[in-house]
């Protein structure tokens, strides 16, 4: 009976860390950080939990059917090696939370309540300058891409709302955003 709840305390855990990342893997929007984090947390501690009860039934397992050096050489490499994948999943977790995988900071929110369409402008600037025009999903507390502006950081684009459409321009980049079918169209200007 011990052994097969064992069994599962060790199919929790793997289920929760798994969990933990692929809560970072969509980009919820900036209001939704605050309750991922808090999701995170509660599978760590949880995780926290697990892993001290298996190490714990681990040691009393092998204590009652081996010598004591077996014991305290195959509790310590489980104990490594459940410590050692809660470390590896809780820094991908941190290098992830609130931006998507490795995404960019979020520099601008525009809000246009008329459409109910939020728009995010996120710095993705690496070596060079460029900025990633986000909007949210119409449902879900996540964001979709809808554009990328090259060779300009957010705060130096130029934002200008005619009708339905919001004309996004920087450099020799326009970027027209069409607010009631969600959509962007990108045209490169000629400079004479």
């Amino acid at each position: 009976m011990s052994k097969i709840k064992t069994i599962y305390i060790i199919l929790a855990l793997i289920v929760f860390m798994a969990s933990g990342i692929l809560i970072i893997i969509p980009e919820f929007i900036p209001s939704w950080v605050f309750v991922q984090q808090i999701v995170i947390l509660i599978l760590y501690l949880a995780n926290i939990v697990f892993a001290y009860v298996i190490i714990v039934r681990f040691w009393n397992y092998l204590k009652s059917n081996s010598e004591r050096t077996t014991t305290v050489l195959v509790t310590t490499i489980v104990a490594i090696l459940i410590t050692g994948g809660l470390l590896f999943s809780f820094i991908i977790t941190s290098m992830g939370i609130g931006q998507g995988f490795m995404g960019g900071s979020l520099a601008k929110e525009l809000n246009y309540p008329s459409h109910k369409v939020k728009l995010y402008l996120y710095d993705d600037s690496f070596l060079d300058a460029m900025t990633t025009l986000k909007i949210k999903h119409k449902t879900l507390p996540i964001m979709e891409d809808l554009a990328f502006v090259d060779n300009c950081r957010p705060l130096e684009l130029k934002i200008s709302e005619q009708n339905d459409t919001i004309n996004i321009s920087c450099n020799n980049v326009l970027i027209k955003v069409d607010l009631v079918n969600r959509t962007a169209e990108k045209t490169y200007l000629k400079i004479d």
